[in-house]
């Protein structure tokens, strides 16, 4: 993972960790009130975020993040962030949390601290209906990756899916726990890295043949107009290095901001909040 801050010179670094050392402590406890949240999300990864035709965001995670900056009394702003590079510039300081369908994962609590889930579902497949892939089953069954009670599960469901993944390709996005997966459990299929969603137009094309992403994301893909021949199936992950859900990413030193964003999240899910946002932009409750 590239981490631009690391670029700048030692001598720069310095200058300003003493500059922030000497600014009045009232000034540093304003800076810390968390009255004013800058937000990310991607905008490209519907119904969780997307750019409307006048270019405004929209979306779960927008309708979500405005809610919660509502029960913060906190001033917000929200803005686009391309997926691979969306944690290099929270770490950087371009924003202060993610909003963006980012599945909490082992791997990238090393660099972020994250909140409580808002949302849950696990990762499946999706193919077109003319690609012999569409004769397995979908199975609306979460299989864990980091439950034993699953590992018997775990290892028919790879097994098979090796099998009938011989010859194909899959397309994926780059920097996405679906890549992880497919590199960790399926390493010898054919992979095919793309940095958007690019992945479904070649899956349209029969250039791929099959792609995988989050249970909500591919449930509301398969309703659009235009999408009559894709279908879902196969076996739905979760757990491991999937994750737990999707959560919001933080900086690792902004405890202060992550417990904020988690009271507030308990809130949306105690009073309904979390539920309906949930039915407007899928049609069922992701709340975890």
């Amino acid at each position: 993972m590239k981490l631009t801050y690391l670029k700048r010179g030692t001598a720069a670094v310095l200058m300003a960790l003493c500059a922030h050392a000497f600014l009045p402590a009232q000034t540093q406890a304003q800076e810390k009130s968390w009255d004013t949240i800058r937000i990310a999300t991607e905008g490209a990864f519907p119904p969780f975020n997307l750019t409307k035709q006048d270019g405004t965001l929209d979306g779960y995670d927008v309708d979500l993040s405005n809610a919660l900056c509502e029960r913060m009394k906190a001033k917000c702003t929200i803005i686009a962030q391309p997926w691979d590079g969306i944690i290099p510039a929270l770490n950087a300081g371009k924003y202060d949390a993610i909003v963006a369908a980012m599945s909490a994962n082992p791997e990238r609590a090393k660099v972020v601290s994250f909140t409580i889930p808002y949302a849950a579902g696990g990762l499946t497949f999706l193919t077109s209906k003319d690609n012999s892939l569409a004769d397995v089953p979908y199975v609306d069954t979460l299989i864990r990756l980091d439950d034993a009670k699953d590992a018997d599960s775990l290892k028919d469901a790879l097994a098979e899916l090796n099998t009938v993944f011989a010859g194909k390709v899959a397309g994926l996005q780059a920097s996405t726990i679906a890549t992880e997966f497919f590199h960790k459990y399926l390493p010898d299929v054919e992979i095919r890295e793309y940095k958007g969603n690019e992945a479904e137009l070649d899956l349209a094309a029969g250039r791929v043949d099959m792609i995988m992403a989050s249970l909500m994301y591919l449930s509301d893909l398969v309703k659009q107009d235009g999408k009559e021949n894709l279908v879902l199936f196969g076996p739905r992950f979760g757990g491991g290095l999937l994750g737990q859900g999707a959560a919001i990413a933080v900086r690792q030193e902004d405890d202060a901001l992550r417990e904020k964003l988690d009271a507030a999240l308990e809130e949306l899910k105690a009073d309904g909040t979390m539920k309906e946002i949930s039915m407007k932009w899928f049609g069922f409750d992701v709340t975890p």
